[in-house]
């Protein structure tokens, strides 16, 4: 996957792709740290991670899910919908406020 052209307009996607990836591997390496080492590290992880697919899953919706609705609420917002585009800023937070309080059970 190639990003955007250095003259190109913003690209969520991509930016939400190279943010879940920066994110994982931030998560890896918390993780095999830990197990290398047995020294506790804090995980930027939102939830108890072991690396497999389902905690990649969460991890990586955690990340790119609000860049793309804040993408999605300025495309709203331009179009003329700026109470949809206020909808779309509100579930970022809410999304946000919900992460922060992820029970620390396993899966």
């Amino acid at each position: 996957m190639t990003g955007p052209a250095p003259d190109q307009a913003r690209d969520a996607g991509w930016e939400a792709h190279r943010a879940a990836i920066a994110h994982l591997e931030a998560c890896g390496e918390a993780m095999y740290t830990e197990e290398e080492t047995g020294v506790e590290v804090e995980s930027p992880a939102v939830g108890p991670y072991c690396g497999c697919s389902d905690c990649d899953i969460r991890e990586v919706l955690a990340v790119a899910w609000p860049i793309l609705l804040d993408d999605a609420a300025g495309t709203v917002e331009r179009g003329g919908h700026p109470g949809a585009a206020a909808l779309l800023r509100a579930e970022i937070t809410r999304l946000r406020q919900v992460l922060a309080v992820v029970p620390a059970t396993t899966h």
